[in-house]
């Protein structure tokens, strides 16, 4: 987000009002346009790296089974315990410390970055949303716990 401020020359991203003030980054001078604009859309640019990224995942947890990642009684045990908000940052900040992201962007894709986001991630999202939306079917009175 602060590189994306920074190419963008200090504004953020709700002040940008078209596709194409979205689209081409600013800058002072034709050069400094050019290079922002490589930032934002050249090889290892801010939005390329982060969208082969993002691919990459859609790719390795799309052929998971539900029935490997459904969560297990202990899983929803603890949910109901701590509740969603609390469920969600320790959910967060376990996936933070893998710093998958950073290491794609350093080394791109290796055999042990894609076993993390297979076997780690992929489950660790399922089961989050899963277990959000339970939460909330639980919350609007829709199912009993």
């Amino acid at each position: 987000e602060e590189k994306l401020m920074e190419l963008m020359g200090g504004e953020s991203i709700e002040t940008r009002t078209s596709i194409l003030k979205k689209s081409i980054m600013p800058g002072v001078t034709v050069r400094q346009r050019v290079k922002n604009n490589w930032e934002m859309w050249g090889a290892k640019g801010l939005l390329m790296t982060h969208w082969w990224f993002e691919i990459g995942v859609s790719a390795l947890i799309a052929p998971l089974s539900f029935s490997e990642v459904l969560p297990t009684k202990a899983d929803v045990a603890a949910f109901q315990k701590k509740g969603i908000q609390k469920w969600f940052r320790e959910t967060a900040r376990e996936v933070a410390v893998l710093d998958m992201y950073e290491n794609y962007y350093r080394k791109g894709w290796t055999p042990r970055l894609a076993y993390q986001v297979r076997h780690r991630l992929g489950p660790t999202l399922i089961k989050t949303v899963t277990l959000s939306w339970y939460g909330a079917l639980i919350e609007a009175g829709l199912v009993t716990p």
